[in-house]
């Protein structure tokens, strides 16, 4: 049996430092959006989503991502597009996926809609007349949201909030994230190395190193308080 300190094995050591060093975290999907209420509810407003009425919520994206999922708490009969565009509510989609007589809280799974550093809207829009709702997550803001209205006689973007955004979360791949992290945040071999024989170095021989229900269809405009408000979407 070796008998000497642990100090005292430089082997050892040494196998434990490379062992700590390669041993990742497990890695867990970065939520980039979430407007939902605790516990994934949505007990805000049941704004229309139909034929005259689409809906944005803004996000942003601090670097280059992977967005793999996405749960909204759309409801309704028909068909629904869910996507996403950059910039202005207004764009053409980059990417959207249909959803089919959603029911709240449903997802998309395993998209894998890469996406650069930027502003961007998770939007939503309908062709049919009966139409659904996008409830609201019922939670402070910090950016308006905007949905579809009528401005001098023409159907046109129009921006509400921040408070309420029709709920929705999208969440990333973390193994792209990761993959795609710029080169002073990885740790190369020769730094590992390295660090490793700085570790030796500093051990001594004789001891150790250191929901809602669903309202009537109305205009709230009367109940506009803040100032910055253009508008306000409809709710069902």
């Amino acid at each position: 049996m070796d008998l000497r300190p642990l100090a005292a094995r430089p082997v050892s050591l040494l196998a434990v430092s490379v062992s700590a060093l390669l041993l990742a975290a497990p890695a867990h999907a970065e939520v980039v959006l979430d407007t939902f209420g605790p516990g994934d509810t949505a007990p805000g407003l049941n704004w229309s989503l139909d034929a005259n009425q689409s809906l944005a919520v803004p996000f942003s994206l601090s670097s280059d991502s992977k967005i793999d999922d996405i749960l909204t708490s759309i409801s309704g009969g028909g068909t629904y597009q869910l996507g996403i565009v950059a910039g202005a509510p207004g764009g053409a989609f980059l990417y959207s996926t249909t959803l089919t007589d959603p029911l709240a809280n449903s997802q998309a799974n395993g998209l894998g809609w890469v996406l650069g550093a930027g502003d961007y809207r998770l939007v939503s829009k309908t062709e049919s007349i009966s139409g659904g709702t996008w409830a609201g997550g019922s939670q402070p803001g910090a950016q308006a949201w905007a949905f579809t209205g009528l401005a001098g006689g023409q159907v046109t973007w129009l921006f509400t909030g921040p408070d309420d955004a029709p709920a929705g979360r999208t969440t990333n791949d973390p193994t792209f994230a990761s993959t795609s992290l710029p080169p002073g945040n990885v740790i190369s071999i020769a730094s590992m190395m390295s660090l490793l024989r700085s570790v030796r170095a500093r051990v001594e021989p004789n001891g150790f190193g250191s929901a809602k229900r669903a309202l009537p269809k109305q205009s709230r405009s009367v109940e506009l308080q803040e100032s910055t408000r253009a508008g306000a979407p409809s709710t069902s």
